[in-house]
């Protein structure tokens, strides 16, 4: 095998493994949220404040700690705490079951997944840099984090509006952006491996500490928090509230 083609099939690999784990992920955490929205004493208990902040604060824990040392962590270690925080997010994504129409759930979906893979699609083959783009909507989720906070107080429909319109704007651009970035990742990880890539796998030398798949999976966190807050917005747009029927 050349050097290109060692190249490609690393990226290859790597990327497959990171939509993998991300759509894996979007599995359990539905699946989990739904079957806790039926099971009224688990509902029951995450609408208490401190449940659903001790869980908020243990995503953000496993978000942090796989953001800066998941190159030191073995592949298990990081998938097994992806998978936590996936099923943690699935606990507080219950609510959603409980707020807007089934239906409205489902299609705005659908509409998030075409929406994600359009702008991913445009990450992957654009020629532009999105470095700035992706730092200015950066800036733009604490504005919107903020602008959230203040309206918890305001209570304004027109307010929500807006902000949920710039809040899929925004995730729409992060996604082009990561993706991209993603991509450059995955060509400096493939090239630091090269050596111990042959015929489409790494070879692990009898452990599981794989760096290449470890980052994999960090990508696939970020992508899922860009689709899940994407999907969140978007459904704050255009989803049917259960009181309005």
């Amino acid at each position: 095998m050349n050097t290109q083609s060692t190249s490609v099939a690393a990226i290859q690999t790597f990327m497959q493994r990171t939509f993998l784990w991300m759509s894996a992920a979007l599995a359990l955490s539905g699946t989990i949220a739904f079957a806790v929205f039926n099971t009224p004493a688990l509902m029951k208990a995450i609408s208490s404040p401190w449940v659903f902040f001790t869980i908020f604060l243990a995503e953000l824990g496993l978000v942090i700690a796989l953001s800066s040392a998941v190159r030191s962590f073995s592949y298990t270690r990081a998938l097994t705490m992806f998978a936590l925080f996936a099923a943690l997010n699935g606990l507080t994504l219950s609510s959603i079951f409980a707020v807007y129409t089934m239906t409205s759930i489902v299609s705005t979906f659908f509409i998030t997944a075409a929406l994600f893979l359009s702008m991913a699609l445009y990450g992957m083959v654009t020629k532009r840099d999105l470095t700035s783009l992706g730092s200015i909507a950066s800036m733009f989720v604490w504005g919107l984090i903020i602008a959230m906070l203040v309206n918890m107080f305001l209570r304004s429909g027109a307010f929500d509006y807006v902000i949920s319109i710039i809040g899929v704007c925004v995730f729409s651009a992060l996604t082009a952006y990561d993706m991209q970035k993603l991509l450059k990742l995955a060509e400096g990880v493939s090239t630091y491996q090269r050596s111990v890539f042959q015929d489409g796998e790494y070879l692990e030398s009898g452990s599981d500490h794989a760096p290449i798949k470890s980052v994999a999976v960090l990508g696939a966190l970020t992508l899922y928090l860009d689709f899940i807050n994407m999907f969140l917005f978007l459904l704050r747009f255009v989803g049917n509230n259960r009181r309005s029927n």
